[in-house]
Formats: structure tokens, C-alpha cells, sequence
């Protein structure tokens, strides 16, 4: 039984903190909700459209890629804008210049004074290392208007073996060159 309780414990933790999962943002229940598969967090909802600049600040990244149709071309792709669900994919070069990848999805407001269709965006954190995945909007009455995707935060790069050889031999010559300098006849 002990045994068993700690399988248990481990499928968990495996399910919480392992792979990807789609995760579903919004606010109280009877408000609008957003599904995106692969994602790690959701990070911000509101009211209204953010401009590039708001969307950036949100998660203090940079906007790299905005889309209002459904494209093919440039960092970000994707279908379903006019729809209440579709598809996103991006480059997978800008997991290499950023640590965090965001999305911004943006639907159309008929009622701002009815709940149901609030909050009108949505941030969602992508799982690291995500390049496609889908999207899904509930109540389905308004659609997507645009999306867009947001870096932040440097990937940490990892020396490579030659430079790391070079700063060796460098180490080793610097050596060398001090143990010559005190073999040298004295006068």
C-alpha cells in the first residue's frame, strides 16, 4: 500500500510539473474562457484592445509577431480568426533568442456590459519549447479578432566546447609561461 501511495504521489507531481497540456484562462464562472494547447500559465485578461506596446509591457517581453487573418508567413501562423477556435504555430528560431513565449488572443465584444463575453483578451504563457498548437474560445458568439506573440527573457546559453577549449589552452599557456619565468637563472 505504502508503495502504492507514492506511485501516486510521483504521477502527480509527473502530471503537474511534466509536459505540455492545454489550459483553460478566464474569470469567475459564466465569463468568457480561452483554451490554449500547449500552455504553462495564464498570465493576464481584460477588457478592451491592447496596442503593441500594452501587449509587451503585460509580460515585459517584446511583441514579435501580430496577426489579424489567417496567415501563413512570418514568426507567427494561424487559423480561426473569425471563428471560435483554430490553430497557431511559430518559428521554432524564437525559442532560441527567448526563455518565455507568450500569446495574445483577442476577441470581438458585442455587450461590454454583459459579463458573458468579458474579459475581451487573453496572455497565456506557451509551454517551453511549444511551436504549434491549438486555441478555443467559450461562449463560441464572438470570435477571434487577432493574435499576437510575445518574447521575453534571454535563453541562457551554454559555452561551447571550442571556446572552452580555447580559454584551456589560454589557462595553460598563462601556466607555463609563469613557471618558465621562475626557473630562470637568477642573478
Amino acid at each position: 500500500m505504502r508503495i502504492a501511495n507514492k506511485l501516486a504521489g510521483v504521477a502527480a507531481v509527473t502530471l503537474v510539473a511534466g509536459s505540455a497540456h492545454a489550459l483553460t484562462c478566464g474569470g469567475p464562472t459564466g465569463t468568457r474562457t480561452v483554451t490554449v494547447d500547449p500552455a504553462a500559465a495564464c498570465t493576464a485578461t481584460g477588457l478592451g484592445n491592447l496596442g503593441d506596446g500594452d501587449i509587451a509591457s503585460t509580460v515585459g517581453g517584446t511583441l514579435l509577431d501580430r496577426d489579424t487573418t489567417n496567415s501563413n508567413g512570418g514568426s507567427l501562423d494561424i487559423t480561426g480568426v473569425s471563428a471560435s477556435s483554430g490553430t497557431w504555430s511559430l518559428a521554432s528560431s524564437l525559442w532560441d533568442a527567448y526563455s518565455s513565449l507568450y500569446l495574445y488572443l483577442h476577441f470581438g465584444n458585442g455587450n461590454p456590459t454583459d459579463p458573458t463575453y468579458n474579459p475581451d483578451w487573453f496572455i497565456v504563457q506557451l509551454t517551453s519549447g511549444a511551436t504549434s498548437g491549438t486555441w478555443s474560445v467559450n461562449p463560441t458568439q464572438l470570435t477571434l479578432s487577432n493574435i499576437a506573440v510575445v518574447g521575453s527573457g534571454p535563453t541562457q546559453r551554454v559555452p561551447e566546447p571550442a571556446s572552452m577549449a580555447l580559454f584551456g589552452l589560454g589557462l595553460g599557456l598563462l601556466g607555463f609561461g609563469l613557471k618558465r619565468r621562475g626557473n630562470a637563472p637568477k642573478s
